[in-house]
């Protein structure tokens, strides 16, 4: 993985806020300006934690196998608005965790924004890949990556 890639960057972000919910749940929660934890949250933060330690490792491991980084990227983006989306359901109806449950979506929506951008603005094959660049030459654009009807002139 080639640490000047967004895609490098939104990796390391996710698996440190990963880290953090399952090793330090009450003190990520109460950051949100919530009262204590109760054991259920923080049970339920160190899970939400462990999958996004597991979508950073295969992330890593998909890059270094070769294989295509803005699609690896575009589904994690996605994965993360669904748990956006369900974090907003939640606030929704349990007014107890609703601050929680926002400041998470906020979260979600922004590693999903990240995710979306690397796989935009990466290379094309492999965005999370050490044996590949940055470059404008192997850049995506936002077109090729959500149309899937999409043909590209040979480079």
């Amino acid at each position: 993985m080639s640490k000047g890639t967004a895609g490098w960057l939104v990796t390391l972000a996710r698996a440190g806020y990963g880290l953090g919910l399952v090793t330090v749940p009450a003190a990520l929660i109460r950051l949100t300006g919530a009262p204590q934890p109760e054991p259920r949250e923080c049970a339920v933060a160190r899970v939400l934690g462990a999958r996004h330690l597991v979508q950073a490792g295969l992330t890593v491991l998909a890059g270094r196998a070769g294989l295509d980084g803005p699609v690896l990227l575009g589904g994690g983006a996605a994965v993360d608005l669904l748990h956006a989306s369900s974090m907003v359901a939640l606030g929704a109806v349990d007014g107890q965790v609703r601050r929680t449950a926002l400041t998470d979506a906020a979260v979600e929506t922004g590693f999903a924004a990240a995710g979306a951008w690397a796989a935009a603005t990466g290379p094309r094959n492999g965005a999370v890949s050490p044996r590949n660049a940055v470059s404008p030459r192997n850049a995506v654009s936002a077109v090729d990556l959500w149309s899937p009807l999409t043909i590209n002139p040979p480079r």
